[in-house]
């Protein structure tokens, strides 16, 4: 999609709002994975198989695409522990 906004537009609010390079990297990257996650991976950990869902789809997709991907991974949850998720 546009990298200009999804990466470096939102790693310039992340520094303008106080987060440090590394936090902006990070909040940039993820608001731009969204757009480059083509494909679901399966992660094998220690105790069982995680499978992700592609969070992006250039093609053809059925309704329930935008409800099991747009809306989730475009809103990712805060971890209110750290303060610079708050």
């Amino acid at each position: 999609m546009n990298i200009e906004f999804h990466y470096y537009t939102i790693y310039y609010l992340a520094k303008e709002a106080g987060f440090n390079h590394s936090d902006s990297k990070i909040i940039a990257y993820s608001s731009q994975f969204v757009d480059n996650n083509l494909i679901a991976y399966s992660i094998k950990t220690q105790k069982e198989i995680y499978k992700t869902k592609a969070s992006q789809n250039y093609g053809f997709w059925d309704n329930s695409f935008p409800e099991e991907a747009y809306i989730p991974f475009h809103f990712f949850p805060g971890n209110t522990d750290y303060p610079a998720s708050k």
